[in-house]
């Protein structure tokens, strides 16, 4: 490999993404379904990752795409990543050598795909703090390696502000204290349940 076929110490400029899948139960037909609707047809690249160890990723090559895992995968394969959290798959991605991108990723969720084909697609903003929401599962790719992912911050904003955004199902507000809407009330004494609840509010 020469020089001129490194990547530069660019993390935006990576073209493969981690796809982890944190629980359990996920079916291989899933995984490969999105691994293969998210392929550069033609000639047939793949860019999504299934989140391994770091022996696993492609070599590091500009041209031709660094191969990743082609569908189907191996039978045998379970996610080392099961039962872990988003900021420790985070903190994977950031420490992760190249081709990896270390700024954008993906988590596949079973139940919200087979609801409605959508998948997490995430970005790492500060440290291990992560931004997220749900998107069309097959077009991932699309807007990991296209003009979208350069309008994130705008689209965030948006999204806060509760504009609907093409594609983009419900975002994800994470580990932002302002914008959490459950609240704990705690009951530190006795106190009859028409304290507890009153008016409209009585169970």
């Amino acid at each position: 490999m020469t020089a001129g076929e490194e990547f530069l110490d660019d993390d935006n400029s990576i073209d493969v993404y981690a796809l982890f899948v944190l629980e359990d139960y996920v079916p291989h037909s899933i995984i490969n379904e999105v691994l293969s609707t998210n392929a550069d047809e033609p000639p047939g690249d793949y860019y999504l990752w299934p989140a391994d160890n770091y022996s696993t990723l492609p070599p590091l090559r500009h041209w031709p795409h660094p191969g990743t895992v082609k569908p189907p995968i191996d039978p045998s394969w379970r996610s080392p990543f099961v039962g872990k959290t988003l900021k420790q798959a985070a903190r994977f991605v950031r420490n992760a050598p190249k081709p990896l991108c270390r700024t954008f990723f993906a988590v596949l969720v079973k139940e919200r795909y087979e609801k409605d084909g959508c998948v997490r697609i995430c970005k790492i903003v500060i440290g291990e703090e992560v931004q997220s929401f749900f998107y069309d599962g097959e077009d991932v790719v699309t807007y990991f390696i296209g003009h979208d992912r350069d309008t994130w911050e705008e689209t965030w904003r948006s999204l806060r502000e509760g504009k609907p955004q093409q594609h983009i199902a419900d975002p994800e507000w994470l580990d932002d204290d302002n914008r959490v809407d459950v609240y704990a009330l705690f009951v530190l004494e006795d106190v009859p349940h028409s304290v507890h609840f009153p008016n409209k509010f009585t169970p």
